[in-house]
């Protein structure tokens, strides 16, 4: 966790139920079972040793992970320093996932050493009900490890549903006055942040297939300090968020609030109808108000 060291695992009670929490020298995980398929997992969070006898240790106990129950599928990720073929793995009967996005998944501080030290190793009874997993390899901001993220690529979500919004044809004159207004309050910040993310993006890139000169390093090396700094500015200056604090708002009498109460005729539900704005959000149906204002002429 950052300069703090340490591990951390979070996860989302409406998808995973999880039972038992393992904490280890190298490891902390979860073992529960998925909501939608009911599917038994164990997850492990992994922070790899650098010496030989750190790594056996590491392995002969995720194989101790994997002996303990084999109808439970197991997914193994993080930070393994490194494996770099399968002797290392102690004989756990495991597949890596191939990643897609970057070949590497750390860079040094100088810019002079790129590594896969990230993966995700998994059993086989994991990739049954899971057919189309792929880990992702985003780009890096300030960490010097890439994000990874496991995802399912099937989705089928139906055919979209009938929406009509006459703000619609408003959005981009907002747009363009919320650019305005942007630049005229913290000026082009954030356009400065993107060109030295990308500078520094598209040098990573290259470096992953031929070596950087001298004179590029020193130009990845100011991209990603001036970036930095930049990100930090950008957050000292935002100043204070106003407060409702102190506010003074006008409260109803006993007689409008008993009118709350009181069952709505037709006549009021019509008028209600022709008082909305026309473009406003539609419902499930689909249709706005001005839809409805104007069917009595259809």
């Amino acid at each position: 966790m950052g300069k703090s060291g340490g591990q951390l695992i979070v996860w989302d009670t409406h998808i995973f139920l999880a039972n038992m929490v393992l904490r280890g020298e190298y490891t902390i995980g979860i073992r529960g079972k998925w909501v939608h398929s009911r599917l038994d997992c164990l997850i492990i969070n992994v922070y790899g040793p650098q010496d030989d006898d750190g790594k056996k240790k590491l392995w002969v106990k995720l194989s101790n992970f994997l002996n303990c129950d084999p109808n439970v599928a197991c997914v193994f990720c993080g930070d393994f320093n490194e494996v770099r073929n399968e002797s290392e793995r102690f004989n756990c009967d495991l597949v890596e996932i191939p990643m897609s996005g970057r070949i590497f998944t750390r860079v040094s501080d100088d810019g002079l050493k790129f590594s896969k030290l990230d993966r995700f190793l998994v059993t086989d009874n994991f990739l049954h009900p899971c057919k189309d997993l792929t880990p992702s390899v985003l780009e890096r901001h300030l960490s010097d490890h890439c994000v990874i993220v496991l995802k399912d690529e099937e989705r089928n979500f139906g055919p979209k549903p009938f929406k009509t919004f006459d703000a619609w044809n408003k959005l981009k004159n907002v747009k363009a006055a919320l650019k305005e207004w942007s630049k005229s309050k913290f000026g082009n910040l954030e356009g400065e942040i993107e060109a030295y993310r990308l500078v520094a993006q598209s040098l990573e890139l290259k470096a992953e297939h031929s070596n950087l000169s001298e004179l590029e390093l020193e130009q990845w090396r100011n991209a990603r300090k001036l970036c930095s700094k930049k990100r930090k500015w950008f957050k000292e200056i935002g100043g204070e968020r106003p407060s409702l604090k102190d506010l003074i708002y006008p409260v109803l009498s006993d007689c409008e609030a008993s009118g709350l109460e009181e069952r709505f005729n037709e006549k009021e539900i019509h008028e209600a109808i022709l008082e909305c704005g026309s473009n406003k959000a539609p419902g499930p149906d689909g249709f706005n108000l001005r839809f409805f204002k104007n069917i009595g002429t259809l």
